[in-house]
């Protein structure tokens, strides 16, 4: 009988160890910020390009740690702001109209410091797709392929709790520009690029 209870309590034991293990791998981290910059190339004689109007942004961060300093990445960012059309004859805007921008992110994270560290540098990539809201009507197109690279630092005063900041770069692919080059129509790919600063909280389970 003895033996039982003993072989209970060590299940429950190791079961317990593998719950808190697993509970450390996961991250949720809701973040708040500001985004700028955004440049959208038109192939028009009258008007060169759409500006995205800088503003805030909010969204939220999953990370999964498959190693100690290593995780995988889930990002949705959204951005509310204005699109307005340059003239370049006379460099008026006109505006477009308003959308919101989500990003939609897989990509990886490496942390700098060990597992038990509070303090935690990281770097981070990733690459999906961006989705303007009202894009058909307001650009022409909806959904459009997208990138981000960069880093920032978590600080963890407590084992499940914790702060972080991103700074990131990231860029959308656009309308494709047509050039003529010895006779030749050339096409390249044209890219919206924007930087973004957010904080947030961590919940690490």
């Amino acid at each position: 009988m003895l033996g039982r209870k003993l072989i209970v309590i060590l299940f429950l034991i190791v079961c317990s160890g593998s719950i808190a293990s697993a509970q450390s791998k996961y991250e949720i981290a809701p973040f708040f910020g500001g985004k700028v910059g955004g440049r959208i190339l038109l192939n028009s004689q009258f008007f060169d390009y759409d500006k995205i109007k800088s503003s805030e942004d909010f969204g939220v961060l999953f990370d999964y740690s498959l190693w100690d300093n290593f995780q995988t990445e889930f990002m949705w960012n959204r951005q509310p702001t204005t699109i307005s059309r340059h003239d370049p004859s006379n460099n008026t805007f006109t505006t477009v109209g308003n959308t919101n921008m989500d990003m939609y992110h897989f990509g990886i994270l490496y942390e700098f410091r060990s597992p038990e560290a509070k303090i935690k540098p990281f770097a981070a990539a990733g690459l999906g797709w961006t989705h303007f809201g009202n894009g058909d009507a307001l650009l022409h197109f909806s959904n459009r392929y997208s990138y981000n690279l960069g880093g920032g630092v978590k600080y963890f005063p407590a084992r499940h709790f914790g702060f972080r900041l991103d700074i990131r770069y990231l860029a959308t692919r656009t309308i494709p520009q047509q050039s003529v080059q010895n006779g030749f129509i050339i096409t390249t790919s044209a890219h919206a690029k924007q930087g973004e600063a957010n904080a947030g909280l961590v919940f690490r389970f």
